[in-house]
């Protein structure tokens, strides 16, 4: 008989142990790609804060493209990311309350 790697679980429910899976408290935590996009309105003021919180989240950071626009004072940032939904909010809710930056995410799959 070939090997599963569904593991049953309480009530009969099974759950596949994959790559994609982490693990905080004893809990599963189900781990995808998001799409950020981080428009920074006054680059001047709010850009060091945007690079030290990106530089905090690197170890989920799969994809980093920006584009800075110096005649408008402003940069746009694309973010690939594959974390789970807590970090993706700690990372985009602390960066919506950079003054002068807006946050869009978009999950994937």
């Amino acid at each position: 008989m070939e090997e599963s790697n569904l593991t049953p679980r309480k009530g009969g429910i099974c759950v596949l142990f994959a790559p994609f899976l982490g693990e905080r408290k004893g809990a599963l935590i189900l781990e995808r790609f998001y799409i950020v996009n981080i428009v920074v309105e006054d680059r001047q003021n709010a850009y060091r804060q945007v690079n030290e919180l990106l530089h905090e989240f690197a170890d989920v950071v799969r994809l980093r493209v920006g584009y800075p626009v110096p005649d408008e004072n402003m940069a746009i940032i694309l973010l690939v990311l594959k974390a789970n939904n807590d970090t993706v909010g700690s990372l985009t809710g602390k960066l919506g309350q950079v003054r002068g930056v807006k946050v869009r995410t978009m999950p994937i799959r």
